[in-house]
């Protein structure tokens, strides 16, 4: 059998299995499966998406496991053999990219020629003034301002039935907490802040877990331990289950610890281990956004991202910075954990803005800040440390953007790593 010819789709379809960078660029000029004249290569591009979200190795095994038949035989005859090199890759992207703007100009210009003889010139003129948003390839449209007010009108109704509880936005699960500190709206980015073995992963673990049982869309950064440490983690906090000696449960627990992971199969849960540099996360936030739609990400935690900076406090200003525009691209809450200094330890003293690590961008940067404090001593003058069974931790609400501050008090159950809320 001859090899067909390449084409312009199939040199960039395989370019993106040598070069994945080229897909992140693809997503941000906003090709998707109507870009392409091919319907197989379109179906190979979405498999191409499918995969790179996920996490796991893209090659071509992986992108076939996600085919029908027809499309499996384009990527073995055309994708594979025919695989263009990155230059080819870039250079195939631009033309798929403007063949795209070509296909949405059209019917915008036959609009615009239709509409001669009935409208104004000032509106002729202003669906002219908006023909390069189309030509330039720009991915986000503007909202009109009348749509802007009716998302407004249907938020605060939202907010005045719901009398103060969730209304849609994201919560720690901690019910008297949330009472004090309000739901975290899809436009905030939020630090959670503790000192080394105080329960900030916990603490981040905690809130996803009750995210997807209010069936959110997670995502969840950890470049401390392992994906799989953080469902395990996930699950025996909401089992009330000691992970690091599960052997000791009762079979009847351990049965209910393997039930909840088999439940945990169809929640919208992706986990990402392997992405440490900024401009990995930044160009996965970028593909999550395009394809996964999380309702919240959680990064644990900033310190350990690798970023540019000869200096502690440049690394780690650079960070939080970069930290806005990637939850502008993902249009969701973003949660990061951070690490405070020793001041307020070696003080006696609950932790305060000035106390992160290495920084002092959070406090202006953050729409919201958390911290979570562990005092020497409990209510009954008891000493406490990272040793014991059950511990008093102490949150602290230190910024919020238009809002309270404002502070809870937990039991932390070491063993379960799970948070219970805490009168008094």
């Amino acid at each position: 059998m001859n090899k067909p010819e390449p084409t312009t789709e199939s040199v960039f379809l395989g370019s993106c299995l040598i070069d994945a960078a080229l897909i992140d660029k693809a997503v941000h000029r906003g090709i998707s499966f109507r870009s392409f004249m091919s319907p197989e290569c379109g179906e190979i591009w979405e498999a191409i998406l499918e995969v790179h979200a996920s996490g796991k190795p893209l090659d071509d095994f992986a992108v076939l496991s996600k085919l029908r038949k027809e499309p499996v035989r384009t990527l073995a005859l055309v994708v594979r053999e025919l695989a263009g090199t990155g230059l080819h890759g870039v250079e195939s992207l631009a033309t798929i990219a403007e063949r795209e703007s070509l296909r949405k100009l059209k019917p915008a210009l036959t609009s615009i020629a239709s509409s001669l003889d009935s409208l104004s010139f000032e509106e002729i003129a202003e669906k002219v003034r908006g023909l390069p948003n189309i030509v330039e390839h720009k991915v986000e449209q503007e909202y009109k301002t009348s749509e802007l007010c009716d998302s407004v009108i249907r938020v605060m109704k939202d907010r005045i039935a719901m009398r103060g509880r969730c209304a849609g936005g994201i919560t720690t699960g901690l019910e008297l907490f949330d009472r004090e500190i309000t739901p975290i709206e899809k436009h905030e980015y939020v630090i959670i802040g503790a000192r080394p073995s105080v329960g900030k992963s916990s603490f981040m673990t905690s809130m996803c877990g009750h995210a997807l049982g209010q069936k959110k869309r997670c995502v969840y950064f950890t470049l401390e331990t392992s994906a799989e440490s953080v469902i395990e983690q996930m699950v025996c906090q909401r089992i009330g289950a000691n992970r690091k000696r599960i052997w000791m449960e009762f079979e009847e627990k351990q049965n209910e610890v393997f039930r909840a992971v088999e439940k945990l199969k169809g929640l919208p849960l992706m986990v990402f281990e392997n992405d440490l540099t900024l401009p990995q996360i930044e160009a996965r936030c970028r593909l999550l956004a395009a394809s996964f739609k999380p309702d919240v990400v959680f990064i644990d935690y900033l310190g350990l991202i690798r970023a540019k900076g000869e200096k502690a406090y440049e690394k780690m200003t650079t960070l939080s910075k970069a930290m806005i525009p990637i939850r502008k691209s993902l249009g969701c809450a973003l949660v990061v954990g951070a690490q405070l200094n020793r001041s307020s330890a070696a003080e006696g003293r609950p932790p305060q803005l000035t106390d992160f690590r290495d920084t002092g961008s959070i406090e202006e940067d953050a729409h919201r800040v958390i911290v979570l404090h562990r005092p020497d001593k409990d209510e009954s003058g008891m000493e406490q440390s990272a040793d014991s069974a059950e511990q008093l931790i102490e949150a602290y609400q230190l910024k919020l953007r238009d809002g309270p501050r404002a502070q809870g008090r937990f039991t932390f159950i070491a063993p379960h790593t799970k948070f219970i809320d805490r009168n008094g």
